[in-house]
């Protein structure tokens, strides 16, 4: 009842699914500029990041709720609730057997961020966890809500998508790779521009079984050799 102002920004944590609102409520009348409505967008999108960690896909609820509290600590990342590398591999493991059992085709996208310094100017640990943040809010952005995404040290990271349909999963993992080259705007970094080398790699159900951390590990060293693959490159 003593409300005088208010902004509010819708949280989505899939397409056409809201969670809620982050709001600024004050009891003094107020005027938001346009620059307030951005930094409230701004940390919208961080919050829709941390919301969607808690409606993840099947698979990946599931092997979080195999795990006690302090394993989970080892298989995500405290600052932008991705998976790191153990988890990442396991989750890939899980999706290559629902390929063999031919219940879906998997996707797996491995980036190298080749210009993670320039999204903040200092290089104390506040400024490196915003900008891994904001960072984790872009890749997801373009990212189906199913997918898992893996913050890799050194400025890499990589997703696990599958769906039932190869064209769909195919325009899902073109999405992600849209985002190299793209200029930021709507960010808190206007002027600056995304760039990265991508590794892809897709799973067939008629495709012989591999080990996962084989995949996660050649992708890593393609990245690191500079390689960029095109999409047929590695089918």
């Amino acid at each position: 009842p003593h409300i005088r102002s208010y902004l509010g920004m819708p949280l989505e944590i899939a397409p056409g699914l809201l969670a809620g609102t982050l709001c600024a409520i004050d009891r003094m009348p107020r005027s938001f500029e346009r620059e307030d409505m951005e930094i409230m967008n701004d940390l919208a999108r961080m919050a829709e990041s941390e919301l969607r960690v808690s409606a993840m896909a099947d698979q990946q609820k599931r092997y979080l709720a195999e795990l006690e509290r302090n394993q989970r600590k080892a298989v995500l990342d405290p600052v932008t609730g991705a998976w790191l590398p153990a988890g990442f591999v396991e989750l890939m493991r899980r999706g290559l057997r629902d390929v063999q059992l031919g219940q879906a085709h998997v996707g797996i996208v491995a980036m190298r961020l080749l210009n993670p310094h320039e999204f903040g100017s200092d290089a104390d640990d506040a400024s490196r966890a915003a900008r891994a943040m904001l960072l984790s809010q872009i890749l997801r952005k373009n990212m189906p809500a199913n997918a898992a995404l893996c913050r890799i040290k050194g400025g890499y990271a990589m997703a696990l998508m599958g769906d039932k349909n190869p064209a769909k999963l195919r325009e899902q993992i073109d999405e992600l790779r849209r985002l190299d080259d793209m200029a930021l705007s709507g960010f808190t970094i206007p002027g600056q521009t995304l760039v990265m080398n991508t590794v892809e790699r897709v799973f067939r159900p008629a495709d012989r079984p591999e080990d996962a951390q084989a995949i996660y590990d050649e992708a890593l060293m393609q990245l690191r050799e500079g390689i960029n693959t095109a999409p047929a490159m590695l089918e």
